[in-house]
């Protein structure tokens, strides 16, 4: 071998370009490092397989495969593979960089979760497991230190391709494929023929563990909690929990895979429901997994960047500013409307006086609608006078104002062959101003 350039603590620059920087995590499959991409200038994840798992040529082989099927995987869920290699006595995943923690650190500090970020969590799990599923990857290793939880509240699925790998090798030692034997479905306890219903399975058990605050199967070793997983129905869950979040769960942990939810779809769909109910009927915002890196624990599990009632409030704010626009708009109309100055009404030249009407005992009251308010007065009949002609003096005033009236020529009065005639009352409505001569102010019907 030529010599190579070497990274964090001696160790070799990966394919020319990968430098370990700091270990983040290990466990029986291997170690996870930090490392810096230095050709694309940017960090990665990379994890380094453990030597249990290289001599097998098979398993190699297998191994390159599902790294490549998980490489075609888009979604924002999913962490990202980015790169395969094998260098001496190694082989390595390259990986996007999650900055945040796995969910299993958070339930070690804050469980039990509410039934609200429950919800979130299998929303937005089974949302990825579903991109997977239709591109024929199950993940089968779905447990809480798989689901990556970022400082936003995103849930990131990693190791996908990796468990189906490791299944697929000779085991040399008990125990090893069961090393998650808490979340492993009763067919993949039992060794069938595994679908992508054994993945809703397990995140069942990790819904129930988050409102639970422990897994539904606990036993002295990995093969008696197979065992429970085969044969023991999971306790009821806290009396607290909503029964329709309950009965969802328990569909979950089916022990046959056709009493499940028939797809991580239907399930995410079925989650999201319940979680909007949920939120409606406490009128709360909906909850999600929040900043795990803040020192606050109450705040690691807290409402998804606070952004519902911020949309409310912004709402609000929008509703009650084009309420108060549509107001301002009808006030000035209105003004506008009142200020416009009125028709002039018609103005009359000339006024001819009717034929006068003698007063008769069947004469009516009469109400006379086109001239101003004047005194009350009995009106015997008379013969008008030819020279008496009423006339219009100026323009119409907003307000009735009468005339000194001269004093009428007094004629023979005939002797009245009815009964005594009644007042008339006269009603002003019209504004013009008029100089009586004593002619007739009004016609009988």
């Amino acid at each position: 071998m030529t010599t190579r350039d070497t990274g964090h603590e001696g160790r070799p620059l990966l394919g020319g370009r990968y430098r370990l920087l700091e270990r983040i995590a290990a466990g029986g499959m291997g170690e996870v490092w930090r490392a810096g991409d230095e050709l694309l200038g940017r960090f990665v994840a990379i994890k380094l397989l453990g030597r249990q798992y290289l001599g097998d040529e098979g398993f190699r082989e297998r191994f390159r495969s599902e790294a490549r099927i998980t490489a075609g995987l888009a979604d924002p869920g999913i962490a990202q593979v980015y790169d395969y290699g094998e260098q001496d006595d190694t082989a390595y995943l390259v990986m996007e960089l999650v900055v945040g923690e796995p969910l299993s650190a958070i339930l070690a500090r804050n469980a039990p979760l509410s039934p609200e970020v429950t919800l979130d969590i299998v929303v937005q799990t089974a949302r990825a497991l579903h991109t997977a599923h239709r591109s024929g990857v199950i993940h089968r290793d779905i447990k809480p230190g798989n689901l990556m939880v970022t400082s936003t509240g995103v849930i990131k699925v990693t190791d996908f391709g990796i468990a189906r790998a490791v299944q697929a090798a000779p085991l040399t030692k008990s125990g090893i494929v069961l090393g998650t034997a808490q979340y492993v479905s009763p067919e993949q306890a039992s060794g069938r023929h595994l679908t992508a219903l054994t993945d809703i399975y397990s995140l069942g058990v990790v819904a129930y563990e988050c409102l639970g605050g422990r897994p539904p199967f606990l036993g002295e070793n990995q093969v008696a909690i197979a065992l429970q997983h085969l044969n023991d129905p999971p306790a009821p869950l806290p009396r607290e929990i909503p029964g329709s979040v309950c009965d969802l769960i328990m569909a979950t942990l089916a022990k046959d895979p056709g009493d499940r939810p028939s797809s991580a779809q239907e399930l995410a769909d079925r989650a999201y429901v319940l979680r909007n109910s949920l939120a409606s009927a406490s009128l709360s915002t909906l909850n999600v997994v929040s900043d795990p890196t803040t020192s606050d624990a109450a705040a690691r599990v807290a409402p998804r960047a606070k952004d519902g009632p911020a949309r409310r409030r912004r709402s609000l704010v929008l509703v009650t500013t084009l309420g108060l626009t549509v107001f301002i708009l009808g006030v000035i109309m209105l003004t506008a409307l009142q200020d416009r100055p009125a028709s002039e009404p018609a103005t009359q030249d000339a006024w001819t006086p009717r034929t006068p009407t003698p007063v008769t005992a069947e004469t009516a009251y009469v109400t006379v609608t086109s001239l101003p308010m004047v005194p009350a007065r009995s009106i015997r009949t008379a013969s008008p006078s030819p020279s008496a002609t009423p006339s219009v003096t100026g323009k119409p005033s907003t307000s009735p104002s009468t005339t000194p009236e001269p004093t009428p020529t007094q004629q023979p009065t005939p002797t009245p062959t009815a009964a005594p005639i009644p007042s008339i009352t006269l009603t002003p409505t019209s504004t013009t101003t008029q100089q009586s001569g004593g002619g007739e102010v009004g016609r009988a019907r």
